[in-house]
């Protein structure tokens, strides 16, 4: 279970306008008492900045707890799912993968936030 308290007291992301930090920070605030969280932003405002930066909070977290954390983030378009993986590889530097079915439906993209601890697993099964 993540402690969103931690999360919060993060160092700030410069990159993210006042905006989108308050945002971030209200995102926060509502996962400490409510299951799940919905925000709508206008075009344009940098809702995958935003949720990319949450994404980096929680790899460091990850890091700064010794825990594992993944993060999926759905798309429903290539476009989107680009953009995503632009920021969040080239923009903040995590590691992910893609997920792209033979659907027209939705496109997965999945960020896995690990910490430190070596993770060994026996192939010859």
């Amino acid at each position: 279970m993540l402690d969103f308290n931690l999360l919060a007291s993060l160092p700030s992301d410069t990159s993210l306008r006042p905006y989108q930090q308050t945002q971030k920070e209200n995102i926060y605030k509502f996962f400490e008492s409510c299951k799940s969280v919905m925000l709508q932003m206008p075009t344009g405002t940098g809702k995958t900045r935003l949720f990319t930066s949450i994404a980096k909070d929680i790899h460091k977290y990850s890091v700064r707890t010794h825990t594992v954390h993944r993060v999926l983030i759905l798309a429903h378009r290539i476009e989107l799912i680009e953009q995503i993986s632009e920021s969040v590889g080239q923009k903040y530097n995590l590691a992910h993968g893609l997920i792209i079915p033979n659907s027209n439906y939705f496109i997965l993209v999945i960020v896995e936030c690990y910490s430190n601890i070596q993770i060994k697993h026996n192939f010859s099964d």
